[in-house]
């Protein structure tokens, strides 16, 4: 089962209800955990030597840290001239 959303430019998001997993027109982006009522983005980082660094190929974010971060981006960037 799929939650299904989509935004303005007809972009087609769907979170997996059985593996969490979220996909934007069918490209997956993340992955959504919940731990200890936080939520986390977990994506996963291809790259070898810092996967081997880290000790996993995954690299969780919360969801509050990411959108505050996105935020700070946007409103930074619309400074009036």
């Amino acid at each position: 089962m799929y939650a299904v959303k989509r935004d303005e430019n007809a972009k087609t998001v769907r979170v997996d209800s059985s593996t969490s997993i979220i996909r934007v027109d069918g490209i997956i982006v993340c992955k959504l955990v919940i731990r200890e009522n936080t939520v986390f983005l977990e994506f996963k980082d291809g790259d070898r030597m810092r996967s081997q660094c880290r000790k996993t190929q995954f690299v969780e974010i919360p969801l509050a840290a990411f959108s505050a971060v996105l935020m700070a981006e946007l409103i930074a960037g619309c400074k009036p001239d």
